[in-house]
């Protein structure tokens, strides 16, 4: 699955960081959505309408890809075992209620965490990140 991030967002950052590091299967490929790699895959699966707007999960197998709340569930369902109730509980919630809470908390993502993506990101992670550039 690849996870195309705001690469100017420290909040976004630190949640690739943090996925990557549940990440016992290897199913998680991170890159920012400015990047060329990012562009690319946002072209390659159609959803270059969402770029800057939500993260962005996209599906190598089904082809499909996820924005906003349903996108960060579906990451955590890819990452382990362990995430699985918590992904069972907001799957739970109604669509239009947890992309409420995801828009919310999007919109002030750059005034609460500021906009310094993570400087020095640990090695575990920059091995799943497809474009070093932004």
């Amino acid at each position: 699955m690849f996870v195309l991030l705001d690469g100017e967002c420290t909040m976004c950052s630190y949640f690739g960081i943090w996925m990557a590091l549940f990440d016992r299967n290897n199913a998680l490929k991170f890159a920012s959505q400015q990047s060329v790699a990012g562009t690319e895959i946002m072209h390659d699966y159609k959803c270059t309408d969402q770029k800057l707007k939500s993260i962005v999960a996209c599906d190598e197998e089904t082809k499909e890809y996820y924005i906003k709340s349903t996108c960060i569930l579906e990451i955590l369902r890819a990452c382990t075992l362990w995430f699985l109730p918590l992904v069972l509980l907001g799957y739970m919630i109604p669509l239009f209620i947890r992309d409420r809470i995801y828009e919310f908390v999007s919109v002030r993502r750059h005034s609460w965490f500021g906009t310094e993506a993570c400087t020095r990101p640990p090695k575990y992670y920059r091995l799943k990140v497809l474009d070093k550039g932004v």
